[in-house]
């Protein structure tokens, strides 16, 4: 990362350098609370350029916290095996002639939740999240997942 494009020379000949170079550090890397120490800046007489040299403790992050997530493998079913053990199923289920679109629905939900359960097993994984970076938006979380 190149810190002279991203305006540190400026910042660092402002009035107030500790508190420029912290807020360039927070938007450029979005690490906030940052502690800057011994900030100086150096000729090197080697470039027109100045070394700029400083202590920065950076909290540690979280500890990322495990989750369980339980999913199925619907890839791995066949499609023709499930569609006959499903119409066997509704065949043997008792439904009424002139049951409510309601009673149907909830018909069909559990014969399929019942031939889910023959097929893939439901697996359980632990799974640990970061904290999203600024820039991630739930609206970009929604294209993305739109696009997969």
């Amino acid at each position: 990362m190149d810190l002279h494009l991203n305006g540190l020379e400026e910042k660092v000949k402002s009035d107030r350098p500790r508190e420029a170079v912290r807020e360039m550090i927070n938007e450029t890397l979005g690490i906030e609370l940052i502690t800057i120490r011994n900030l100086t800046s150096s000729n090197l007489t080697i470039s027109d350029h100045l070394a700029i040299t400083m202590d920065i403790d950076i909290p540690t992050p979280l500890i990322k916290q495990k989750h369980s997530i339980t999913f199925r493998n619907l890839k791995s079913i066949n499609p023709s095996y499930l569609s006959s053990i499903l119409a066997d199923t509704i065949s043997n289920s008792t439904v009424i002639q002139n049951a409510s679109p309601t009673d149907l629905v909830n018909t069909y939900n559990d014969a399929l939740s019942s031939c889910l359960n023959q097929f893939p097993p439901i697996k359980t994984k632990s799974v640990s999240f970061t904290h999203s970076v600024p820039w991630f938006t739930d609206q970009l979380h929604h294209l993305k997942s739109k696009g997969r």
